[in-house]
């Protein structure tokens, strides 16, 4: 086999086999403006199975409108909890699960937590919206409601 067939065929291993291990989750805490200067803090918990049995990960502290950044491993579950000093508490569920025939067209994900909305989201420290992937957009994202995490070990 000549050096060019040779690398082709490595290459086509390669991508066969090659798709990416990891989601980059860009996250941006959105305060009230800049002037804010509210402390939260972001924790990332990774799970199996039973989401209140997590392990804390890591974590980091930000100020006011800031931004985060997390490399989660495919196939597995996180949560990803916010803390704020003006007293709001948001928790994104993560699941990173993809399925051996569902391609994933961007390694990325981005997310919004506005911690100065007092939106129905975040009341209850039980509510979590969710993170997963979407086979229309052949991406993740962040889904539209959110749910108590109570309902989920009932």
């Amino acid at each position: 086999m000549n050096r060019t067939l040779a690398i082709i065929a490595a290459l086509a291993a390669i991508g066969s086999q090659g798709r990416a291990q990891t989601l980059v989750l860009n996250g941006h805490i959105k305060g009230s403006g800049p002037k804010d200067r509210s402390v939260s803090v972001v924790n990332l918990y990774s799970f199996e199975g039973d989401l209140h049995e997590s392990v804390l990960q890591r974590h980091t502290s930000v100020r006011g409108d800031s931004h985060f950044r997390f490399e989660l491993t495919l196939n597995n579950g996180y949560i990803i909890e916010v803390i704020s000093s003006n007293g709001s508490h948001k928790r994104v569920v993560v699941n990173t699960e993809l399925m051996p025939h569902q391609k994933l067209d961007r390694s990325t994900c981005e997310v919004s937590i506005d911690i100065a909305d007092d939106d129905k989201w975040g009341r209850d420290p039980e509510d979590v919206a969710w993170i997963n992937y979407n086979p229309t957009t052949s991406c993740f994202g962040l889904s539209d409601t959110f749910w108590s995490t109570a309902a989920l070990t009932d």
